[in-house]
C-alpha cells in the first residue's frame, strides 16, 4: 500500500502555531512543500544558523584531528553565547509524525559495507576527503564508533524487523544511504579495507525510502547538532588529569607523587585517551598538561581561579577563544613560587598583558641561569655525571665478562673441534690412497692393453706387407725399393747432422720460407747449432732437426 504524500499529511495536520506567527495550514498555494514552509517563516535567522546553512569550504578544513579541535574552540564559544537566541529562531521542520511513518528503528546495527554514499538529490553536502582522513586517524585507536548515523534504505528488502536485522549485519545484503555521518562512513570503510583495527558495525537511526526533502532535512539537522557540540578544551584535559591523580594519592600533595604512582597515573590517562604510554606522541602532546596537572596544591588553586576568570571574560585583553595549551608552555616550565606570583598579579590586575609580560620576564631570566649553570656544573649535574659514569662502568664490566665467558666456552670446544677435523682429514687421506691405488692399477692395465694392441697391429701390418709384396709387379717392387733406399739415406743424413764440426757447410731450414738454404756451422749450442746463412749472412740458433748435411757431401 502506498504511503500518503508529504503534501497530504501536511494538509491533514491540525492547525498549530509556528514560532514567528505562521501556521502550517495556510491557504497559500506555495505552502505545499517543505522548502516553502521553511521559507514562509518570518523568524529572523541567527548567526549560528547562517553559519550552518552556508556551504562548506573544503579549503579551510584542518588536516589533522588536533587542528580541527583547535579551530573549533572559537566558533564553539560564539555558538554557546548565542544559544539562547538560536533556540528562539529554530527553522520550521516537518512534523515528527511524518518522519515516524518512514522510521524503521532508532538504534539498529548495520555492517559498514552496507553503507553507501547518498544520491545527489539527497546529499546535503559533498564529501570532504581531508576531514574524512582526520576521522580515519581518530578511529585507528578506537574500538567502536560511538556516533549514531542516520541511514536511508534504498534497496527493496523486507520490513520485518527480525529478518531485516540479519540482513543489515550481513555485508552486501542491503544498501543504506548515509544521510548523516557520511564522512564517518568513508573513514570507517577505509579502515575496514586496510584491515587496520577495522570497526565492522555501526549504530544507525534507520529510515526506509525517504523523500528527498526529508532526507536533506535529516542531513542538515545531523550536521547542525555536530557543529554545535562543544569540543574538549585544554582546561577540561587538565582537570581530568588532576582528578585521576587525586584518586591515586588521596590527600597527599600531587607534586610529591612517587615514580610508581606517576607510572600508574600515566597508564590510566593513556587508557582514557586510547594511546600508548611509551609512545613519543603521548609525551610530546601532553607534556604541558601533565606538568600543570602535577603542580602543587597552592598553585593549582590559583590556577583554577585564573581559568574561571578567563572563561568569565573577567580578564582584559585576552586572546580570542578559550585558553590554549600553547599559551601556557613557558608558564609550565617555571617554579611554583614564580607561578603563584604571576597568577596573583594577573588576578589582581585582571589584565592578560601582565600575565604574558611576567612569564616572558621570568622565562628569560631562567634561560640565562641555565646558560650559566652549563658553564659551571651544579652538584646535581655532577651527581648525574657520576651515575652515568657508574652505569657506563657497569656496562663495560658486563661486556668484558661476557667476552671472557664466550672465550672459555670456545676454548672448551676447541679440542673437540680439532679432533673432529683430524678424523675428517684422516678419512679423506685413506680415501685418496684407495683412489690412488685404483688409478695405478687401471694405468697398468691400460699400458698392458696398449702394448698388446700395438704388437697385434704391427704383426698385422707385417703380414699385410708380406701378402701384398707377393702380388706386386716388378715395376712396383723397384719403386718400393727406391723409396726404401731414400728413406735410409735421409735417416743417415739426420743421424750424421748431429755431429757437425765448426765451419762445416750444411743445409739449414728457414721456417718463414719453408725452404732449406746453405749455411756454415759457427758453434754448437745446447739447443743444436748456431749457423750463418750464405745468402744473407744471417746468424740463427737452430735445433738439430733444422740442420742437415749437404746433399753433395753425402753422395
Amino acid at each position: 500500500m502506498d504511503r500518503p504524500s508529504i503534501r497530504t499529511k501536511v494538509q491533514s495536520l491540525k492547525r498549530r502555531d509556528v514560532p514567528g506567527g505562521e501556521d502550517l495550514t495556510s491557504t497559500d498555494d506555495n505552502v505545499n512543500t517543505l522548502d516553502n514552509v521553511q521559507r514562509k517563516s518570518s523568524t529572523p535567522i541567527s548567526p549560528v544558523q547562517k553559519k550552518l546553512l552556508s556551504p562548506m569550504d573544503s579549503s579551510e578544513d584542518a588536516s589533522t584531528v588536533e587542528d580541527i579541535l583547535e579551530r573549533s574552540v572559537g566558533s564553539c564559544t560564539e555558538a554557546h553565547i548565542n544559544t539562547e537566541d538560536a533556540s528562539d529562531s529554530t527553522p520550521v521542520t516537518v512534523e515528527q509524525s511524518i518522519l515516524d511513518d518512514y522510521l524503521i528503528g532508532d538504534a539498529l546495527k548495520v555492517h559498514i559495507q552496507n553503507l553507501v554514499i547518498p544520491a545527489d538529490d539527497r546529499c546535503f553536502r559533498n564529501l570532504d576527503t581531508k576531514h574524512a582522513h582526520c576521522l580515519k586517524q581518530f578511529y585507528e585507536n578506537q574500538q567502536m564508533c560511538h556516533t549514531i548515523l542516520i541511514g536511508n534504505i534504498v534497496s527493496d528488502v523486507t520490513t520485518d524487523k527480525g529478518n531485516l536485522s540479519k540482513f543489515l549485519q550481513e555485508p552486501g545484503k542491503v544498501a543504506v544511504e548515509t544521510l548523516g555521518g557520511n564522512h564517518t562512513r568513508h573513514a570507517l570503510q577505509c579502515l575496514f579495507a586496510s584491515q587496520t583495527k577495522p570497526i565492522s558495525m555501526v549504530t544507525c537511526r534507520l529510515y526506509n525510502k525517504l523523500p528527498d526533502e526529508l532526507a536533506l532535512q535529516l542531513g542538515y539537522e545531523h550536521n547542525a547538532s555536530n557543529t554545535l557540540g562543544k569540543p574538549t578544551s585544554f582546561v577540561d584535559l587538565v582537570k581530568m588529569f588532576r582528578k585521576e591523580a587525586t584518586k591515586i594519592v588521596g590527600d597527599t600533595d600531587i607534586s610529591c607523587m612517587q615514580s610508581s604512582e606517576v607510572k600508574q597515573w600515566k597508564d590510566i590517562i593513556c587508557t582514557i585517551l586510547g594511546m600508548d604510554r611509551k609512545a613519543e606522541e603521548f609525551h610530546n602532546k601532553y607534556k604541558i598538561v601533565l606538568k600543570i596537572a602535577k603542580s602543587k596544591d597552592s598553585v593549582w588553586r590559583k590556577f583554577l581561579e585564573f581559568c574561571s576568570a578567563f572563561e568569565m571574560n573577567e580578564i582584559r585583553n585576552t586572546p580570542r577563544g578559550s585558553l590554549k595549551i600553547t599559551q601556557l608552555r613557558d608558564f609550565s616550565m617555571l617554579s611554583s613560587d614564580n607561578q603563584i606570583h604571576i597568577l596573583e598579579e594577573t588576578l589582581q590586575t585582571k589584565d592578560w598583558r601582565v600575565f604574558k609580560r611576567e612569564v616572558e620576564s621570568v622565562s628569560s631570566d631562567r634561560k640565562k641561569t641555565i646558560g650559566k649553570t652549563k658553564a659551571d656544573p651544579s652538584d646535581v649535574d655532577r651527581k648525574i655525571n657520576e651515575k652515568y659514569q657508574l652505569r657506563r662502568s657497569e656496562n663495560e664490566l658486563k661486556v668484558v665478562l661476557d667476552k671472557q665467558i664466550d672465550k672459555n666456552e670456545k676454548s672448551s670446544n676447541l679440542l673437540q673441534v680439532e679432533k673432529t677435523k683430524y678424523q675428517t682429514l684422516e678419512e679423506m687421506y685413506n680415501k685418496l690412497e684407495e683412489a690412488k691405488a685404483c688409478l695405478e692399477k687401471k694405468v697398468q692395465e691400460f699400458e698392458e692393453s696398449s702394448r698388446c694392441q700395438h704388437i697385434e697391429k704391427h704383426k698385422s701390418q707385417v703380414d699385410n706387407s708380406v701378402v701384398s709384396g707377393r702380388d706386386l709387379t716388378p715395376k712396383q717392387k723397384l719403386k718400393n725399393d727406391c723409396s726404401h733406399s731414400d728413406n735410409l739415406n735421409k735417416k743417415k743424413r739426420r743421424m750424421s747432422s748431429k755431429e757437425f764440426e765448426v765451419g762445416t757447410s750444411v743445409e739449414a731450414f728457414w721456417y718463414p720460407d719453408k725452404c732449406w738454404y746453405t749455411a756454415k756451422i759457427l758453434m754448437k749450442t745446447g739447443k743444436g747449432y748456431e749457423v750463418k746463412y750464405d745468402v744473407d749472412k744471417f746468424v740463427k740458433d737452430l735445433p738439430l732437426k733444422y740442420v742437415r748435411a749437404e746433399k753433395n757431401s753425402t753422395e
